[in-house]
């Protein structure tokens, strides 16, 4: 990239909206006035673009000049695809096999969640890169061109578009980001399709909502300082689109499409919006990448998080019931980092030093898509605290927040966050605990996940309460040094919890058979996980545990299978 593309952004978005049906498809909302070609890299949606639509988490085509929707359900990412973006650093072994690490699964299972919305920056990457001949070849996956590649039961092509999805929160891309006012997108455009760069356009409307994904082709100078850039939209396959810029008022313009209902929405912005984004659509591929855990060179934050590391925090939830509220995370200093919601736009702030903040839009059939919140970059060293907030909610929505650090990964699941209802997460720092507070009247269920490494070793563990009051809080803590797991509760009755585990080595594990176990009030429970070992046998809790006090400990008795 050149110039603009060294402006690094402070916002990435996760971009993927879902397809319009095809019978609505239109060309442009800017007329079709006599124009001249002014840069052209070559690449045409009938002979570079995919034949098939963009889709979410359930496969789509188009027949008849109708879009649809199959059963299913797409193909993510996984080992083959996070060794080709990272190598076998995210392997719990050198060679063989790879069984992801704890990091590197959790963060391969929250960039699946996020493509539930749409896959378009895959599409827009992967066609991008197959007209480069970079990165892949569609004889890999069942035709020599991709026009003719088919989706349906192609899982291998499938995954291969979830990688492309993926690639836009790499660091690598982040860094090939640009942005700026309409003209100079422009003026950076004309040049790099005038050279024969492959490059893509992330659009958001205003309040960075409904994130997307488009390919710039072309550019015509329409007159009056006036151009159309020629793109092609994932979501209409074969069709040749535009987007409109104003370089004399500063503004630009598209018709775009986030739900297969509904009448195509209108995106557009102006100098101050930066809802316009031009990115190096190669900027993905090779083994260059760092995992996204590990501090990056080019960081803006780096001060700081250089030193400590980075960790991520996630935000992701069942789509089915409803928007997300808001959450704020602040460190133990009282600075703020967060996003609201007014309406179906949202207004962020981040005041947390070393702190980087990722839009997360995939936009979709759902409001919740629309209002995707953001992903936080925090510094690996700190304690955090999560507000979770049901303000402005129209129903309750089910959340799951995650913290991904270089080694460790640490969750809360299953929360249900009502309108007006407040709950609150703790993340301890370097992975070594989480804490739920229940701010809701009525009992509530939640499960913590906390996944460590022990050298080459890495250990799983998921807490799940059977019913939790309201206004009291459950936490979950490991112990490197004397390999402890404690469970502890501030409720005034015993609390009733399911305690799993898995020790995992290589490419072999070992799960900890579920137990219950009770909590008494006040107290807490600790298990010795080193007691988990290999050699074909299976670790499970001891249900005879001893009393002391208020702490229950819980050895863990090894029997033969």
């Amino acid at each position: 990239m050149s110039q603009i593309g060294t402006r690094r952004i402070r916002r990435a978005g996760i971009l993927g909206a879902v397809a319009l049906a095809a019978s609505a498809l239109v060309v442009s909302a800017s007329g079709a006035s006599a124009a001249t070609l002014v840069a052209d890299n070559g690449f045409r949606p009938a002979t570079d673009g995919f034949a098939f639509p963009n889709f979410g988490d359930k496969v789509a085509g188009i027949e008849n000049g109708q879009f649809f929707v199959t059963d299913e359900t797409a193909a993510g990412i996984g080992p083959t695809q996070m060794t080709r973006m990272f190598g076998r650093k995210v392997c719990t072994k050198t060679s063989g096999a790879c069984r992801l690490t704890a990091a590197a699964k959790e963060w391969a299972e929250e960039v699946n969640k996020a493509s539930a919305g749409g896959h378009c920056y895959g599409f827009a990457v992967m066609a991008s890169a197959a007209k480069a001949g970079t990165g892949w070849t569609p004889a890999r996956f069942g035709a020599p061109a991709i026009p003719a590649l088919s989706i349906g039961g192609n899982r291998a092509l499938q995954s291969q578009l979830a990688m492309g999805f993926a690639h836009q929160a790499l660091d690598a891309v982040v860094d090939a980001t640009g942005t700026g006012p309409p003209s100079a997108i422009l003026a950076e455009t004309r040049t790099a399709l005038a050279d024969g760069k492959q490059i893509v356009f992330a659009i958001f409307q205003r309040g960075f909502t409904g994130g997307h994904a488009i390919t710039p082709y072309a550019v015509e100078d329409r007159g009056g300082n006036v151009f159309d850039v020629l793109v092609y939209d994932n979501n209409y396959p074969g069709v040749e689109r535009r987007m409109t810029i104003d370089i004399g008022k500063e503004k630009w313009s598209y018709e775009a499409s986030t739900n297969p209902a509904e009448e195509s929405d209108l995106y557009e912005g102006d100098a101050n919006t930066k809802t316009l984004q031009i990115i190096d659509a190669l900027a993905g591929f090779g083994s260059k990448n760092a995992f996204p855990t590990r501090p990056s060179s080019n960081d803006a934050q780096r001060t700081g998080a250089s030193r400590a590391g980075r960790q991520l925090l996630t935000w992701s939830g069942d789509q089915s019931d409803g928007r997300h509220g808001s959450l704020l995370v602040r460190d133990a200093a009282g600075n703020r980092a967060g996003c609201t919601h007014d309406g179906d736009r949202q207004s962020c702030v981040n005041g947390i030093p070393g702190a980087g903040v990722r839009n997360v839009l995939a936009a979709g059939e759902t409001p919740w898509n629309d209002s995707h919140h953001p992903r936080y970059t925090l510094v690996a060293n700190r304690t955090y605290h999560v507000t979770l907030s049901g303000r402005g909610l129209r129903g309750s929505a089910r959340e799951e927040l995650s913290m991904i650090g270089d080694g460790y990964h640490t969750g809360v699941e299953h929360v249900d966050l009502a309108p007006g209802e407040r709950d609150s997460v703790t993340f301890a720092p370097r992975g070594r605990g989480v804490e739920f507070r229940n701010g809701r009247s009525a009992d509530d269920r939640v499960r913590l996940e906390l996944s460590i490494e022990h050298g080459a070793v890495h250990f799983d563990f998921h807490v799940t309460t059977a019913a939790f009051p309201a206004r009291a809080r459950i936490g979950a803590r490991v112990d490197r040094r004397t390999r402890t797991l404690s469970i502890g509760s501030s409720a005034r009755k015993p609390v009733r919890v399911l305690i799993g585990a898995e020790r995992v080595r290589g490419s072999s594990a070992r799960k900890v058979m579920p137990r219950w176990i009770t909590v008494p009030p006040g107290g807490r429970v600790s298990v010795d996980y080193g007691a988990l070992r290999g050699g074909g046998v299976t670790a499970v809790v001891d249900p005879s545990a001893r009393v002391d006090g208020d702490e229950r400990t819980i050895p863990l008795r090894v029997s033969r299978r």
